[in-house]
């Protein structure tokens, strides 16, 4: 395809998504019939615009490798830029130059990449991945851009400095966990090392850290448990994570981090195209985690301290 041509199709996923998240296209009777062309037309345009190698996407270079042709990981969007474009969008107009972002779960560096280029050569971008050729290619990237500001570390972030077990999806590399608990859904497995946000924050001099992105597949409150020391040293974080209501493991993961942070004096907004919400209380957040599409019952929340804690 032309460039032309991948733009529109760039564009018109765009409009498709806006127009899912609207109020129109959330009610009946237009809900169901704009849903169903939706989740034929945008996984199909993404896919037939797609081709394997470097891309220019979010202003910087990143070579994506094909996913599963089903649709998989979300490959075939981020090539266009529509991969979670509204939280993209906020984490860089969050951040300054000279801040720190901590990208959990970095996979190949779709956020810490479009992240190091907003920071500058005076910020600073910590990228955690465990899943060894999503680093190899997360390391190619960075060096794709020149970008002397990004650190990898090649381990999962959760509550202790260890080792621990990691299941292995094996055609999408960014559905990989850690096993949390005994029973826990996996293909295959493989030891890791498991590092603490405290730990690694405290090796980069105690920088104040802007913003920390977590996309653990329901690890995010083990993340949490080992930055405690972060969360507290740093009032004007923010945090941005996923929530799930589309099985009882996930809602009940979800609120445990949503607990976790509401304990320590966070607030929550919800992120939805076109942009963030306004605040919303923890008991209507969980009320929205039950079983439905995925669009309705995964989504990115942002936690900030509540400005009744600041004052």
């Amino acid at each position: 395809m032309s460039s032309t041509t991948v733009g529109a199709v760039r564009q018109s996923i765009l409009l498709f998504s806006r127009v899912q998240h609207h109020a129109i296209g959330r009610r009946p009777p237009l809900s169901l019939p704009i849903r169903w062309v939706a989740n034929r037309y945008i996984p199909w345009a993404a896919r037939s615009s797609f081709k394997a190698g470097i891309h220019r996407v979010n202003d910087v270079l990143m070579e994506i490798p094909r996913p599963p042709d089903w649709g998989g990981g979300g490959e075939f969007h981020m090539a266009l830029g529509t991969y979670e474009h509204t939280e993209l969008s906020y984490v860089i107009e969050s951040l300054r130059p000279g801040d720190t972002f901590v990208d959990v779960g970095a996979h190949i560096g779709y956020f810490a990449l479009p992240a190091a280029k907003k920071v500058g050569p005076t910020g600073a971008v910590l990228a955690i991945e465990p899943t060894p050729s999503s680093v190899a290619m997360l390391r190619r990237n960075i060096a794709l851009n020149g970008f002397q500001s990004v650190k990898v570390i090649e381990a999962a972030a959760s509550r202790s400095n260890g080792h621990a077990l990691f299941a292995v999806d094996e055609t999408v590399p960014m559905w990989n966990a850690l096993i949390e608990q005994e029973g826990q859904s996996q293909s295959r497995a493989m030891r890791v090392q498991t590092v603490k946000l405290d730990t690694v924050l405290a090796g980069l001099g105690g920088r104040p850290v802007a913003c920390i992105k977590i996309d653990a597949e329901g690890a995010e409150t083990a993340v949490l448990e080992g930055a405690r020391d972060v969360l507290e040293r740093n009032p004007n974080v923010r945090v941005i994570f996923e929530v799930s209501g589309q099985d009882p493991r996930r809602r009940a993961q979800s609120i445990a981090t949503l607990q976790f942070l509401e304990q320590r004096g966070f607030a929550f907004r919800r992120l939805r195209t076109p942009g963030i919400g306004p605040h919303v209380g923890l008991a209507s957040l969980i009320k929205t985690l039950q079983p439905g599409p995925w669009q309705q019952s995964l989504f990115n929340v942002v936690a900030e301290i509540s400005w009744l804690r600041r004052s």
